[in-house]
């Protein structure tokens, strides 16, 4: 993995950072003026997924250093946690609309927080399987001495 991977990483990472920290002012909103269990509970999983996506990125960037992965495996892990990372912006959608995006239905709303809960989950597995490997190979170079 490369430098440019790492602070790649570390910046988009900053970036939803403060995006779920911004979108703590809606759940904060959404509690003290009584905006109903419903808005409470959406706020909540936008302000708690983009933050914890924010620190993924940020973690993983930060120990990229120790795993050894091939030129276009590091690509494949950079893309997909990047896109698992942006599409949490989808449950700002979500709680702006009062959708959950858990089947393919209309209205659009609905539909587009499918395809970025479906993008989350694809790149969290993705970059996760692949981080688990390089980890790994970094492990073993040092154990085998």
């Amino acid at each position: 993995m490369t430098e440019r991977d790492q602070r790649c990483l570390v910046f988009h990472g900053a970036i939803l950072l403060m995006a779920g920290n911004l979108a703590g002012l809606p759940f904060a909103w959404a509690i003290s003026d009584r905006w109903g269990e419903e808005a409470v509970r959406a706020w909540r999983v936008a302000h708690t997924g983009l933050t914890s996506a924010g620190l993924m990125l940020l973690v993983v960037g930060a120990v990229l250093a120790h795993v050894l992965l091939g030129a276009r495996d590091g690509r494949v892990l950079r893309w997909a946690f990047l896109a698992a990372g942006y599409a949490t912006l989808g449950l700002v959608v979500g709680a702006a609309t009062g959708v959950r995006g858990l089947q393919p239905v209309g209205p659009a709303a609905n539909l587009v927080v499918v395809a970025s809960n479906t993008v989350l989950g694809l790149g969290a597995l993705v970059g996760g399987a692949l981080l688990i490997r390089g980890a790994w190979a970094g492990y073993s170079a040092v154990r085998d001495g």
